[in-house]
């Protein structure tokens, strides 16, 4: 959600349910432990076989995916403020793991981005790239690229002061 209200620009992440966090972070568990399990307790550990780096490649391929499944569940979501009466802008990011509040001058935002991310699969979608001093912000909540380029050109009226 992005919205302007009395000078201030105001951009909030969709936090995920609780209940979609545990279910992400718990699938993310059983895919780094159950899938491997099997191969380390059948294989055949004392002698070297092609059968023995495919038995590796289902043990650290599952696991990895499962760390990378945990980590999407415990992301944090990020708020963004740009305050024009005080020149500054904030970043707070909200998360089970991460909470951490920065506060920056607009001055060291660099000007905003517009580009369309998609693939072959989905229609493509317009996102407005924000780059912070520490870190960037990628708004993906606009209707079409006219809407995105539009909240480009507020964003660089503010930062222009």
């Amino acid at each position: 959600m992005i919205a302007m209200d009395d000078g201030v620009l105001m951009y909030r992440e969709e936090r995920p349910s609780l209940w979609l966090r545990i279910f992400i972070v718990a699938l993310g568990i059983a895919l780094t432990i159950g899938i491997p399990v099997p191969f380390v307790i059948h294989a055949d550990w004392t002698t070297f076989s092609p059968m023995l780096l495919l038995a590796m490649l289902f043990i650290v391929l599952p696991a990895a995916l499962g760390c990378f499944f945990v980590f999407i569940g415990l992301v944090s979501a990020t708020d963004l403020r740009m305050d024009t009466h005080s020149g500054f802008a904030e970043r707070h990011l909200v998360g089970p793991v991460i909470n951490r509040k920065d506060r920056f001058p607009l001055s060291q935002i660099k000007p905003p981005e517009v580009f369309l991310h998609g693939s072959a699969e989905e229609d493509p979608t317009p996102v407005l790239r924000l780059r912070l001093p520490r870190g960037r912000v990628d708004m993906a909540c606009f209707r079409d690229l006219a809407d995105a380029r539009a909240w480009a050109e507020q964003i660089n009226r503010i930062l222009r002061g």
